[in-house]
């Protein structure tokens, strides 16, 4: 491990059991790769309260010192970002998040945030409608091969699901994921402000 490569880890609400599972996640690769300098729960998933808790490691680390930050969503990854540019830090380190909001496909193009974590909705939606229409016709679904994979829940163990791919929506995979499915248009992403960007990464 080395010792110089500090992550902060911005994770979600305490009270949702998703949190604690991303969190479980991100340290089961992290983990003795990386020194985990700072961890911090973030109450609602608030943005703001992101930002002020990147705000507390900045200053407790030092903003030259921190080599990327895990954060749980997008939102906050965009909290995140607000503090470091408020700290005076111009080249931002590698700042992940989740859910491939728009305001976060626009800072993948500028550079200022790295990944999103991107799950394919219309696979989503294609499989629970298949559920839901075989579950209509009085169908068992326990053992449907629509549910070949198994998950545990706060309360329940083994549950039949259907498990959709995700993927890292990085520079490099905007094309081929939210532009592919129709999530976004180049329009939407490549306003006045993201055109240069944009072409530069050869979105137009």
């Amino acid at each position: 491990m080395d010792t110089s490569d500090k992550v902060v880890m911005m994770n979600g609400s305490p009270t949702d059991p998703n949190a604690k599972q991303f969190k479980q996640g991100a340290m089961s690769e992290l983990n003795g790769k990386v020194d985990i300098a700072k961890s911090y729960d973030t109450i609602d998933w608030k943005p703001e309260n992101a930002e002020a808790s990147m705000a507390k490691a900045i200053a407790e680390i030092g903003k030259g010192n921190i080599a990327g930050v895990y954060a749980a969503n997008d939102g906050m990854a965009g909290g995140v970002i607000k503090a470091l540019k408020a700290a005076g830090v111009t080249t931002l380190p590698p700042i992940t998040g989740q859910d491939a909001e728009l305001d976060a496909v626009q800072r993948i193009v500028a550079g200022e945030q790295y990944m999103s974590v991107y799950k394919s909705y219309p696979d989503e939606a294609e499989a629970a409608a298949q559920m839901a229409v075989t579950k209509v016709q009085g169908k068992d679904i326990q053992f449907d091969a629509l549910t070949q994979d198994r998950a545990d829940s706060p309360t329940d163990k083994d549950i039949p699901s259907r498990l959709v791919q995700v993927s890292a929506l990085t520079r490099a995979k905007i094309k081929d994921t939210v532009i592919a499915d129709g999530i976004y248009t180049t329009g939407d992403i490549c306003t006045a402000k993201y055109k240069a960007a944009c072409a530069s990464i050869g979105l137009k």
